[in-house]
């Protein structure tokens, strides 16, 4: 199947998982500053990114996942993004540790995986080396963990703190698609995040919201061709390249909160700020300062 019909094929599914699921009592709470907070909406922060996707709590278990397709920068811009595309799916599992009147600790782990891939190959010239990873060449970017975590969550009739925070073993990886060549490899993470809710009407209310993740380089190397900037543009250079690179990522999203359908369903206006690897399909050494705004529609 080709890449856009399968990306096709993937948001309707996660289209018709939004319609029919019947979110219940959520097993765990969702930072809505990660850029992995499965929802589905739509973000400008100089281009388009538009999100599919909803998850399904079952008791102490959620599952769920994504579609996210978003233009680059670097090429013409068109009515809808085509860009790239990234996909997640994730299941959690979390056990109550403490449940009091007004606080909660949990502990969580599951099994995440993210793929990304391009969508269209270079039809017009570029001198970015970051951007040579449309250059037709098939190149892997995908991410399989393994959390381990602890969730504290703090709240009263007008005030919600959630604080959440995670180690990661990543297996079977690769986040390097300047790197050719299908070869995974082993490495490790660490996940922090929370957020602040303030109920300031019957049903309105404003939040704020931080998020980071830190990857370390992995020790599986390879020789390949890496894009590198010369003094006419990018030039091709051999050299051993780590399969997992060293990668960060800061998120700061802020804005008011409607709830729908039901009292778990909510709808986010917000503005977002994000420094870093933007995730998904991106040279891994490209660092981004993003200002962006939206709307989403996500589980608690």
């Amino acid at each position: 199947m080709k890449p856009q019909a399968a990306s096709t094929a993937a948001v309707i599914a996660a289209l018709a998982l939004f319609f029919i699921a019947d979110p219940t009592d959520g097993a765990s709470e969702q930072i809505p500053a990660d850029p992995n907070c499965i929802a589905s909406g739509f973000e400008y922060g100089g281009t388009l990114q538009l999100k599919a996707g909803d998850r399904l709590t079952i008791g102490w278990l959620d599952i769920g996942g994504f579609i996210e397709t978003r233009n680059d920068p670097c090429f013409n811009q068109g009515l809808l993004p085509n860009h790239n595309w990234r996909g997640v799916l994730a299941g959690h599992f979390s056990y109550p540790l403490i449940r009091e009147m007004q606080s909660s600790l949990s502990l969580f782990t599951g099994l995440e995986h993210e793929s990304s891939h391009a969508t269209m190959g270079i039809v017009e010239s570029i001198s970015d080396p970051y951007g040579m990873i449309y250059d037709r060449r098939y190149r892997r970017s995908m991410l399989n963990a393994l959390p381990v975590g602890a969730e504290l969550v703090m709240y009263d009739q007008v005030n919600r703190l959630v604080l959440r925070g995670s180690g990661a073993w990543y297996f079977f990886s690769k986040n390097t698609p300047e790197l050719p060549g299908l070869e995974t490899g082993n490495s490790g993470g660490v996940t922090l995040g929370g957020s602040y809710c303030y109920l300031f009407g019957k049903l309105v209310s404003c939040f704020v919201s931080v998020h980071e993740r830190f990857i370390f380089s992995g020790t599986a190397e390879r020789t390949g061709d890496i894009y590198i900037a010369g003094d006419n543009g990018s030039v091709v250079e051999r050299r051993d390249y780590p399969v997992i690179n060293r990668i960060n990522t800061v998120t700061v999203r802020g804005g008011i909160s409607l709830p729908l359908f039901e009292s778990r369903r909510l709808l986010d206006v917000y503005v977002r700020y994000l420094y870093g690897h933007c995730y998904g399909y991106v040279d891994s050494r490209k660092k981004l300062s993003i200002v962006a705004a939206g709307a989403m529609v996500r589980g608690r």
